[in-house]
């Protein structure tokens, strides 16, 4: 996500898991956007196939959501939002690298402030690269998640993490 003003940009990376935490998320953008005369939002990423998340809540409506509440009458850019069908389910590292080797993940997205565009990589390179970054977030995200419950009340260490246990 890209919040642009004349004189700064307000950056951050949105991950799904963020809907377990809505209410911190508002808070967070209420505090971190209050002030600025933000004239443009632009939302780069994400899947068509799984921005439906516990089979009901569409994960970008809810974040455009908050943002039209926090910032009413923004400009939100939606072009490079879910431009990408991906899988019904990602759950394993082997996902996510046949998703980038289809070119069909952003690896990279950057705001060029100079010239106001956005400038998205998607060129899959190196497999054992992408694996090993792959692992280590996903070690981190274990740590980090593995006591929130989902909106059903399962772990989510219980249905997503699994894979991880032989590392």
């Amino acid at each position: 996500m890209f919040v642009i003003s004349k004189e700064k940009v307000f950056v951050c990376h949105l991950p799904a898991s963020n809907l377990y935490h809505i209410n911190t998320t508002n808070k967070i953008f209420k505090r971190e956007l209050k002030e600025g005369n933000w004239t443009k939002i632009i939302l780069v990423g994400g899947h068509r196939e799984t921005d439906l998340f516990a089979n009901r809540i569409k994960f970008a409506d809810e974040i455009k959501s908050i943002l039209k509440s926090i910032l009413p009458g923004i400009e939100i850019d939606c072009s490079k939002l879910n431009i990408y069908k991906g899988n019904k389910h990602i759950k394993t590292v082997k996902d996510e690298i046949e998703l980038r080797k289809r070119n069909t993940r952003f690896v990279l997205a950057i705001y060029d402030s100079i010239h106001n565009i956005i400038i998205t990589h998607t060129e899959y390179k190196n497999q054992e690269v992408v694996n090993d970054y792959l692992i280590n977030i996903l070690i981190d995200e274990f740590k980090y998640y593995s006591e929130i419950n989902l909106i059903h009340g399962e772990n989510i260490r219980n249905r997503y993490y699994e894979f991880i246990k032989g590392i």
